[in-house]
């Protein structure tokens, strides 16, 4: 553990072997399920991995082995949040598993609740910086996401996405050409 790191509700908070919090991370374990980080699990400086307020107590957050984000990430998790093993990250990635309702108009927006899916992203993903993920994102394992990307909906294994919102560019798959996986992500959203 690094300098200024911030553990609140740590009873709630669960290490693997070899876990590293850089600087002025925060983790906050208040959740129904704790979080939850695998063995070699990094976590880059000041980084917040929370699982909500106390008023709506989240799910909770698991990381798998090995898995890591960059600094200056937000993982938020009212709705569950998974990430796999070997998943690595860039700096500034966040995590939003929950939405607010909003159809009423006749009641403030805050006070309207909220839904959860939760996000999971499977084994082995490359996530470049500043990506951006919504409630209910379920991305395929060995995908990449590019730079930037808002990622909403089912991902494909193997898929190369990119965008805003995101969508799949090609697969990685050496059989699959570019229109299949364009399909297969098509099909799969619907």
């Amino acid at each position: 553990m690094a300098p200024n790191v911030n553990l609140r509700n740590a009873a709630l908070v669960h290490f693997g072997n070899g876990v590293t919090l850089e600087r002025g991370v925060i983790i906050d374990g208040l959740s129904t399920n704790g979080i939850r980080l695998g063995d070699n699990v990094a976590i880059g400086a000041y980084s917040i991995v929370c699982a909500a307020m106390l008023s709506h107590l989240g799910h909770g957050i698991h990381f798998g082995n090995n898995s890591s984000t960059g600094p200056y990430s937000f993982i938020g998790a009212g709705g569950p949040i998974t990430i796999g093993e070997n998943v690595i990250m860039g700096q500034h990635v966040s995590f939003h598993s929950e939405n607010h309702n909003f159809d009423r108009v006749d009641l403030p927006i805050r006070s309207q609740g909220v839904n959860r899916v939760g996000i999971f992203v499977e084994d082995d993903c490359w996530v470049g910086a500043n990506a951006v993920f919504l409630d209910g994102a379920h991305v395929g394992r060995g995908s990449v996401i590019a730079a930037g990307a808002v990622v909403r909906g089912k991902i494909p294994p193997y898929s190369v996405v990119a965008g805003v919102p995101a969508r799949v560019l090609r697969s990685r798959l050496p059989n699959e050409t570019p229109l299949d996986s364009l399909c297969s992500a098509t099909a799969s959203n619907s």
